[in-house]
């Protein structure tokens, strides 16, 4: 049995909240968020940026200016959960330090997926190790990655949209194109880019279309699912072909945007199909293979899970409502809106009236002023909206002119809803919902997360630097680090860490091989 191998990276938002900005600007709290990193936690200097830590992690400033936090390589499911929540602790404590240092500053660390003050968004990438055809990729798996986002997706809003327009996967009006080199500019569904940052026998998918979770069961069947159906395709099956879609990233923009799970997408090979039925038959092509060597022992708990997901979305079970993010939120959001007097079907007639009479606007501060600026009788400045057709557009659906801000009131809620859902540490709603016990997503048998914060997972390459990371550390010796290797310039050794299965330290005084940025 081939051993699978996969992390995690998470792109966090962090702000300050507070009347008066701080003094220090972002660059400079990012700056000392990683001086109190180094202050705190066992660490060596990657070889690029950030440090590694002696859980085998690792944790850097990403361009754009975010914390991102690289899970070590781990070998199940859980494991990457626990891991995942472990860097969520240890940011959630560098972050309240960071705020002690500057006198209870407001600092909110978030996973929000996307920045609802402009246009930009926060990912969370997969990486699976494989050694199937790269070429072969794409075709087979950008069917299930274009309808995964039925468990898998966040729940947010669409930005772009003048009213209040809910998306199983806010990031999805984020993508670009279905395959892409890039995972900045020009986002896709999949991204090529193949580093395998191991042997070179080995290749490194990168999937870049995912958002943070919060739900450990949503998080355990992201990767699971995936990494099973990777499975397949390197085993030479072909679960893709039947499957193929005829325009993979508008059918990700039609199902991200259909929480009703109805819409169906046309086939390459004729014929239209469902998000859920996209699933169930990747789900059947794995169930037919359990046994087969090539799937991993965890594989037939995963599929049990995927099943019951599935099943429990094809009956609208209410209990979905305290497990899947999206549907979490969804009630959360409309709940509130409920008892700010507008219903699912109020809302509906206010999308309706605001996408016919404005056109989308760069920035949502600013599409706000516009409207209620045209509206008021200000001279016509703005010309993304058009005055008369607006009016016209809430005379139709019989709505009061007078509650209009009330609507944009509500709008701007529930997106500081969004973001305090995803809010790590405490206050978090997530987190206030989890201690209320009103949501059934734990896993059982996870793990402990804190003792994850500082010890690697066991079966990989992952336990052999954290081990390293820390016993350097302890003697203060300067060395740089990597994900396959470990210099050291004081002594010329160079500790080889290409195997990701390595178990053992293998020290040689050779010239390390150029390390390869993650």
């Amino acid at each position: 049995m081939r051993e699978r191998l996969f992390g995690i990276e998470t792109e966090y938002a962090l702000s300050v909240l507070r009347s008066e900005r701080s003094a220090d600007g972002d660059d400079d709290l990012l700056r000392a968020l990683m001086g109190r990193v180094r202050q705190t936690h066992p660490h060596l200097p990657a070889h690029h940026s950030g440090v590694f830590l002696s859980n085998g992690a690792r944790l850097y400033v990403d361009c754009g200016g975010h914390p991102e936090y690289c899970t070590p390589e781990c070998t199940s499911p859980d494991e990457v959960v626990r891991h995942v929540l472990a860097g969520d602790r240890i940011l959630g404590e560098l972050v309240g330090q960071l705020a002690g240092d500057r006198r209870g500053l407001a600092l909110v660390l978030s996973k929000v997926n996307v920045d609802y003050g402009a246009l930009t968004t926060w990912g969370s990438h997969e990486s699976y190790l494989h050694a199937g055809r790269p070429a072969v990729l794409p075709r087979e798996l950008v069917p299930h990655l274009v309808s995964r986002l039925i468990y898998t997706g966040a729940g947010g809003f669409d930005i772009r949209h003048p009213g209040l327009c809910f998306l199983l996967s806010p990031r999805v009006p984020y993508l670009e194109s279905t395959v892409s080199g890039d995972s900045t500019r020009n986002r896709a569904i999949f991204h090529a880019k193949d580093e395998s940052l191991a042997r070179p026998t080995d290749h490194r998918l990168h999937v870049i279309c995912g958002e943070s979770l919060c739900s450990e069961r949503a998080s355990l069947l992201r990767v699971g699912a995936t990494a099973l159906v990777l499975a397949l395709i390197e085993a030479g099956e072909r679960p893709g072909h039947s499957v193929a879609l005829v325009a993979p990233l508008e059918a990700m923009r039609t199902f991200a945007a259909d929480p009703e799970l109805v819409a169906a997408v046309p086939l390459a090979g004729g014929g239209q199909i469902t998000a859920e039925a996209i699933q169930r038959h990747y789900l059947e092509c794995v169930e037919r293979h359990l046994g087969a060597p090539f799937l991993p022992p965890w594989a037939e708990p995963v599929c049990r899970a995927w099943r019951e997901v599935l099943d429990g979305l094809r009956d609208r079970a209410p209990v979905l409502d305290s497990v899947l993010d999206w549907r979490i939120k969804r009630a959360i959001f409309e709940q509130h809106a409920r008892k700010r007097g507008f219903p699912r079907d109020v809302v509906a007639r206010w999308n309706d009236a605001l996408t016919g009479g404005v056109e989308r606007a760069p920035e949502q501060s600013l599409l706000e002023r516009q409207i209620l600026a045209e509206l008021s009788g200000v001279p016509p400045c703005f010309p993304r909206v058009d005055k008369k057709r607006l009016k016209a557009a809430l005379a139709d659906a019989a709505l009061d002119r007078g509650r209009l801000e009330s609507f944009l009131r509500l709008r701007r809620e529930l997106f500081e809803l969004d973001v305090r859902f995803s809010q790590v540490g405490d206050d978090g709603l997530f987190a206030r919902l989890d201690r209320a016990g009103v949501l059934h997503h734990h896993l059982e048998g996870l793990g402990d997360v804190d003792a994850a914060r500082n010890t690697p997972p066991p079966g990989s390459r992952a336990s052999v630097r954290g081990r390293v990371v820390r016993m350097l550390a302890a003697r203060r010796e300067k060395a740089v680090c990597d994900w396959s290797t470990v210099v050291r310039p004081k002594t010329g050794q160079c500790l080889d860490l290409s195997d990701p299965f390595v178990l053992e330290e293998r020290w040689s005084s050779s010239p390390p091989p150029a390390p390869e940025p993650f």
